[in-house]
């Protein structure tokens, strides 16, 4: 019944790998009411997809109305070299944690954020592309974003890309290997090239201002 509430589910201790495109979908549908909160991926190694099929992890609230909040990610290897899409799809999604997570061998971008807020990615590691046109994480249009101690290489486009996104912070991190830029700033539909950065500083984005900020949840 997806008008259901589903909360407190633990996951750990796992190995996945999955016959269909993802090990890991939460998702909620259109026109249903149902809730999903406070569920945890701890201790997980994972290979994703079917062979050509879609992304390894998909975080999705097709009603955009943040009906999926608290979720919480810790020490999770995935290898999506099945897969034809991206390692991580993010999709509306409030309170999001995602700390000691290792995402490589995806097709598309490594981790894509869109549509959500107080996501906080932490101690994680992307790597080895497969397709040269892949960012190592692109975040569209949300807001209350940390990323601390992430590690991005081989990528040949974008280290980070930020695009209509507010209140971002990018600390402490490594990205290397980036033909395009380290971290890539847009604003509005026009892809503007705001700023491009070197992997040695520390930024903040609000607005698209760049200055100090940061959150706790």
């Amino acid at each position: 019944n997806l008008d259901k509430k589903i909360q407190d589910v633990k996951v750990t201790d796992c190995y996945l790998k999955s016959r269909r495109a993802s090990v890991v979908k939460i998702y909620t549908k259109n026109r249903t009411k149902g809730k999903i909160e406070n569920i945890d991926f701890s201790n997980i190694k994972a290979i994703g997809g079917t062979k050509d099929s879609g992304q390894a992890v998909i975080l999705n609230d097709e009603s955009g109305t943040n009906r999926i909040q608290n979720i919480r990610f810790t020490n999770v290897n995935i290898n999506s070299s099945n897969g034809a899409g991206y390692g991580t799809y993010i999709n509306a999604i409030k309170n999001l944690k995602i700390k000691d997570y290792k995402i490589y061998n995806s097709d598309g971008t490594g981790i894509v954020i869109k549509n959500s807020k107080n996501v906080k990615i932490e101690y994680t590691k992307i790597a080895n592309p497969r397709n040269p046109k892949a960012n190592g994480i692109s975040i569209l249009k949300s807001n209350s974003i940390l990323l601390n101690k992430v590690e991005i290489t081989d990528y040949k486009n974008m280290g980070i890309l930020l695009q209509n996104t507010s209140l971002a912070t990018i600390t402490n991190s490594k990205i290397e290997g980036i033909r395009d830029a380290d971290v890539s700033i847009y604003s509005n539909s026009k892809y503007k090239l705001l700023k491009k950065v070197s992997n040695k500083e520390n930024i903040s984005i609000s607005n698209n201002i760049v200055k100090r900020w940061e959150f706790n949840f």
